[in-house]
């Protein structure tokens, strides 16, 4: 998650609401969404929305691994609906969270360089 430390912020409009993004807490949602998003990109787009949430209120619906991430992208399409903004203003909201999420997956470098620096590490 490095990558986004040397980037500036990403702010959203929704509705009344004005907030900058955050890159997501847990790699493995983000690795999650970022396979959705190839069986159902808006889906998969609404899911990076709700990973890189930076709203002043938490949104309901959370992210689990005992469901898919295309569920969860419904249910944040769904909840931002019922809260009045238009599907241009999620979509475009959810193209910014994209970006923010793509960032803060590890490049190929990160990993290699990571690789055997795991020792005291429990598999």
């Amino acid at each position: 998650m490095q990558n986004m430390q040397n980037e500036q912020s990403v702010k959203v409009h929704l509705k009344d609401l004005s907030f900058d993004l955050k890159p997501p807490l847990s790699l493995a949602a983000a690795f999650d969404v970022a396979t959705a998003l190839q069986q159902n990109p808006a889906r998969g787009m609404y899911a990076c929305l709700g990973l890189c949430w930076g709203g002043p209120k938490p949104l309901r619906a959370k992210f689990s691994d005992q469901y898919d991430a295309l569920q969860y992208g419904g249910q944040i399409f769904d909840e931002l609906l019922a809260y009045g903004c238009t599907v241009p203003e999620i979509t475009e909201a959810s193209t910014a969270a994209l970006s923010v999420l793509v960032a803060a997956l590890p490049s190929d470098k990160e990993v290699q360089a990571s690789e055997g620096n795991s020792e005291g590490q429990e598999g």
